[in-house]
């Protein structure tokens, strides 16, 4: 019983949770960006629609440190 409880609740949660703002600090966050005119690191669904919706630009938290390093090679 409490697989499939866990199973549906973390399905449930997956899926109330793409495309929406979750938190309040992910809202500051999205504030932050527009106010300082920056992007946006993050891996949560919600606020890259977010940060696209309010012309922020986005970079998937997967793909900043390779590209961090990249851009650090240059200062080295």
């Amino acid at each position: 019983y409490w697989e499939v409880h866990n199973l549906v609740q973390k399905t449930l949660q997956a899926a109330l949770r793409k495309g929406t703002l979750d938190s309040a600090p992910d809202l500051d966050v999205l504030l932050l960006a527009k106010e300082l005119g920056a992007g946006v690191v993050a891996a949560d669904e919600g606020i890259r629609i977010w940060a696209e919706r309010l012309g922020l630009r986005f970079l998937n938290a997967k793909s900043f440190p390779k590209m961090l390093g990249e851009y650090l090679k240059y200062y080295d």
